[in-house]
C-alpha cells in the first residue's frame, strides 16, 4: 500500500523490556544501555495504554472508496490522517492521508490469490501497524579507506506506520469477546431464570467463555471459543437499551461485580495482544496464529475481481464496481474520557 517511507528496524540483540540501567557512579554507558533504557520506558507505555486504556482508532483515519480518482490506474482505496492506538500499545499517527490502488496489490499477489477457490470477489483486510525507520545521519569516527555507509550512521529512529492489504484479518479476540461478556451480563441479567446465588452465575459464566477449566485447559487460548455461539450483536437483547434487571438491586451489584472480577482475572489474560505472541508480558500463549493481533483492523474490502488470462494478473472488474464495497463493524473505536465524561452525564438521554 502506498504510505510513507517507513520502513522497519530491529536490534540485533533486542533488550528486555523488563529491565531498566542501574546507574552507579564510575560506570561507562553505551550503546546497549541506551537501548535498554529506551526499551524499559517504551515498554510501560505500551503496557500501560494497551491495559488501562484498551486499542482502537482515537481520531481520524476515516476509510473510503474513491471510484474514478486513481485514474489509469483504477479506484483507489483512501485512508485520511489520524490517530490510533494498536493492540501492542502502540500510538500511531498517520499523515499525510494515504491511498492504495487495489489493481496493483491484485497484481502482485498473484500467486496467493492463485490459491484461492475460484470465485469472482475477494475480501481484503485494510490494517494498521506502529512502523520505524533510520534517519538524520551523521558522521561517525572510524578507520580510513571506509565506504560511505561507514563514514555516516542514523542518528535517530523516527516513528511512522505501516498500512496494509492482506487476506488475512486480525482475530481481534479481545474486541470479540468484550462484545461478547456484555451481550451475555445483560442476556443473563434481563432473562429469566436468574441463577439464585453468585456461585451459580459464576459457574455460568465461566462455562459460556471456557475459562476456569470449564471447558476448556486454563491455558488455552481464547480463540479456541470463537465466534461465540451464542452470541448475536444484532439481537435488540445485546443492547444495553434493553429493559433492566428485575431482581434486587444489592443481588445485581453482586452479580456484577463477580462478572467483572471474572473477566479481569480470567477471560481479558487469554484474549489481551500483550499475552499474545511477540506482545510480551502476563500470558503464556503459544498459538503461532495469534502473532497477527498486533494490527489494528481499520476495514474490510469486498473487490470483485476478473480472473487473469495467461499472463495477465488480477484486476478489479470495472464492470461492477459497485460492488466494491467497505465493510467497517468490527472495526475497533475507542472514544476519548471527555466524550464518556459527556455521555455519563447525558445519561439519562440514552436510557429513555
Amino acid at each position: 500500500m502506498s504510505t510513507s517511507p517507513c520502513g522497519s528496524f530491529a536490534a540485533a540483540n533486542a533488550p528486555d523490556p523488563h529491565k531498566h540501567v542501574n546507574y552507579n557512579l564510575g560506570m561507562v554507558l553505551g550503546v546497549d544501555d541506551l537501548r535498554q533504557e529506551f526499551a524499559y520506558l517504551y515498554g510501560r507505555n505500551q503496557w500501560l495504554a494497551r491495559s488501562a486504556v484498551g486499542y482502537g482508532t482515537l481520531t481520524g483515519l476515516r476509510v473510503s472508496i474513491d471510484i474514478a480518482g486513481g485514474g489509469a490506474s483504477g479506484p483507489r482505496i483512501v485512508v485520511t490522517s489520524g490517530v490510533a492506538l494498536t493492540p501492542t500499545g502502540d500510538l500511531v499517527c498517520v499523515r499525510p492521508a494515504q491511498c492504495a490502488f487495489p489493481n496493483n496489490w491484485l497484481a502482485s499477489h498473484r500467486a496467493d490469490l492463485d490459491a484461492l477457490p475460484a470465485g469472482n470477489s475477494i475480501k481484503l483486510y485494510l490494517t494498521l501497524a506502529r512502523a520505524t525507520r533510520l534517519a538524520d545521519p551523521v558522521a561517525i569516527p572510524g578507520a580510513p579507506c571506509r565506504s560511505d555507509d561507514q563514514v555516516t550512521k542514523p542518528s535517530r529512529v523516527a516513528d511512522g506506520f505501516d498500512l496494509d492489504l492482506s487476506l488475512k484479518s486480525p482475530l481481534q479476540l479481545e474486541e470479540e469477546a468484550m462484545g461478547a461478556f456484555v451481550a451475555w451480563l445483560n442476556l443473563t441479567l434481563s432473562s429469566p431464570p436468574l441463577p439464585a446465588t453468585v456461585e451459580q452465575f459464576e459457574a455460568m459464566l465461566r462455562a459460556a467463555f471456557g475459562v476456569g477449566g470449564a471447558t476448556s485447559p486454563p491455558s488455552s487460548p481464547l480463540s479456541s471459543m470463537l465466534p461465540f455461539p451464542w452470541f448475536n450483536p444484532e439481537s435488540p437483547l445485546t443492547s444495553p437499551l434493553a429493559s433492566p434487571p428485575a431482581m434486587p438491586l444489592l443481588q445485581e451489584r453482586n452479580f456484577v461485580d463477580a462478572a467483572i472480577r471474572i473477566w479481569v482475572t480470567e477471560i481479558r489474560p487469554r484474549c489481551h495482544a500483550l499475552g499474545l505472541p511477540g506482545g510480551d508480558c502476563c500470558n503464556e500463549q503459544t498459538d503461532p496464529q495469534l502473532s497477527f493481533e498486533q494490527r489494528l483492523l481499520l476495514a474490510e474490502v469486498q473487490v470483485p475481481i476478473t480472473p487473469p488470462s495467461g499472463p495477465d494478473p488480477y484486476k478489479v472488474d470495472s464492470t461492477r464496481l459497485a460492488q466494491l464495497t467497505l465493510d467497517e463493524r468490527r472495526r475497533p473505536l475507542l472514544l476519548d474520557l471527555r466524550l464518556q465524561q459527556e455521555l455519563l452525564s447525558a445519561g439519562n438521554i440514552w436510557m429513555r
